[in-house]
């Protein structure tokens, strides 16, 4: 099922921009990528920590602080001053400690779309019909970091 809505929506994006890109080289990035992002958020769709369903994770820390929700989101850069604000890492624990299940898919969820993203990205630059564009691929970054691998288990940085 997840290929066929890769295939479709990919066929669809790549035909918009088919002045840029080479049809069929981003038609491939999208086929690849689409359905590992449709399966990386299916699996959790049904998951509970007891009573709690995980899906409401995402709803309940977006009411409780809005500006932690996309710190959480947003790929985080070690040692910068603003990257780890102590009321985006308190909340993040206190989550962690009441739905401990669901957060840890969370934070799965969040290292899996940086991965999709980089890859989909790092393709998509090299199906560009501009050989200058192409070139632009080396100079991606290898690696995002999430905000509780930056903050929360930051030791595995520090190596």
């Amino acid at each position: 099922m997840e290929k066929e809505y890769g295939s479709c929506y990919g066929g669809t994006l790549c035909a918009s921009m088919s002045q840029n890109f080479d049809y069929a080289k981003c038609k491939a990035a999208m086929e690849d990528n689409l359905p590992k992002s449709f399966r990386s958020q299916e699996h959790s769709a049904c998951a509970k920590d007891g009573d709690f369903y995980c899906a409401q994770q995402l709803a309940t820390l977006l009411m409780q602080n809005s500006k932690c929700y996309v710190k959480f989101f947003l790929p985080a850069t070690p040692g910068t001053p603003d990257a780890c604000p102590s009321e985006c890492v308190n909340l993040w624990k206190k989550e962690q400690g009441e739905h401990p299940v669901c957060m840890t898919l969370l934070e799965g969820q969040l290292k899996g779309k940086y991965e999709i993203s980089q890859n989909l990205t790092k393709q998509l630059i090299l199906s560009n019909k501009d050989p200058k564009v192409r070139a632009m691929a080396d100079q991606m970054p290898t690696t995002m970091h999430t905000f509780t691998e930056v903050c929360i288990h930051s030791q595995a940085l520090l190596v």
